[in-house]
């Protein structure tokens, strides 16, 4: 039982620093695309 609740944890971790990835790419991008305007 305690690997299974270690496992959910690791995912959530996972899923966290992902998003946290894909928003920091796409903030990146937005910002380029605004200083070429």
């Amino acid at each position: 039982m305690n690997r299974n609740i270690n496992k959910k944890n690791n995912m959530i971790k996972n899923d966290e620093w992902h998003t946290y990835k894909v928003s920091k790419y796409w903030r990146s991008i937005l910002l380029t695309n605004t200083n070429v305007k």
